[in-house]
């Protein structure tokens, strides 16, 4: 697959798409590949998000997009920090529609167990808190 970005295959995006396909066969990944898939950056976010655009539609099925997501927002309900701390740490680089459907998602992480959320955002750096500080005020004073 081609970075839109700079014309090159990235090791970020390969990670992507192999997570993909393991998702589409088994419906679960290892710890350590789920984590890596989760975008860090502006730069990891693009290219995650373009996974969606139907340029890639034969080199990842939509379906394995969506259940990606999907692991890892089960995988932040079920208490693993790591993965919840990058969920929000995400909130930085996340927009257009697919922010519609993260903040319902966060939401819903929050009504789960808001204790682990109240939590988890202590633990961010002061930036990375900033489009989440009216859940952290609603929930967690």
């Amino acid at each position: 697959m081609v970075n839109y970005l700079n014309g090159q295959t990235s090791q970020y995006q390969n990670k992507l798409i192999t997570a993909m396909a393991l998702i589409e066969k088994a419906d679960t990944l290892p710890s350590n590949l789920l984590i890596e898939c989760i975008p860090k950056n502006d730069t990891a976010f693009s290219e995650f998000y373009h996974l969606t655009y139907h340029k890639y539609d034969t080199l990842v099925n939509l379906n394995s997009f969506y259940k990606l997501t999907d692991a890892f927002f089960s995988s932040a309900k079920s208490g693993r920090k790591e993965v919840y701390k990058y969920l929000l740490e995400m909130s930085m680089y996340v927009d257009g529609e697919y922010a519609e459907s993260y903040y319902e998602d966060v939401e819903s992480l929050i009504n789960f167990n808001s204790y682990l959320f109240c939590e988890m955002y202590s633990m961010l750096d002061k930036s990375k808190k900033r489009k989440l500080i009216d859940y952290y005020n609603a929930n967690c004073k």
